[in-house]
Parts: structure tokens; C-alpha cells; sequence
């Protein structure tokens, strides 16, 4: 059986649950097939985490954030 692979990264590493990336890019589908282009994020632990890094990202996107229990994230 083959490794599953990330389908965002052709090439990439085999896929070991998801990635942080991997949860930017689906609330980003999220927001996009529900047509808001702003939202506010409230959010806790591995949500939070996520919040931060869409907000780092596409702050164009992101009016306001409220993290908590946020994860530490090397971006290497």
C-alpha cells in the first residue's frame, strides 16, 4: 500500500496527521466557499495555533483574533 501523501505537495514527505499549513489552507476553502472575505477567530489550543498562523499569513483575512493555549510552531 503507498504512503499517503500531502495533495497540496506534490513530492512532499508522507503524511502524518495534518499539518498546520494543511488547516490554514481548509479554513481558507472554508471562507472562501461561504463568501466572507473578514471573520473574527476565537479560538483555543490547536485552533488557536491555527488563528495566529492564518492571521500571519493573510492578514487581510483576519479582522480580529483571541487566541488561548496556543501550540509553539517551527516554521522551518
Amino acid at each position: 500500500m503507498p504512503e499517503e501523501r500531502c495533495p497540496r505537495r506534490p513530492g512532499s514527505a508522507p503524511v502524518v496527521g495534518n499539518q498546520f499549513d494543511d488547516y490554514v489552507a481548509d479554513m481558507l476553502e472554508l471562507l472562501d466557499a461561504l463568501g466572507i472575505a473578514e471573520a473574527h477567530f476565537l479560538a483555543a489550543a490547536t485552533g488557536g495555533t491555527v488563528a495566529l498562523l492564518l492571521a500571519s499569513a493573510r492578514p487581510e483575512r483576519v479582522d480580529f483574533t483571541q487566541p488561548s493555549s496556543v501550540r509553539q510552531v517551527k516554521r522551518f
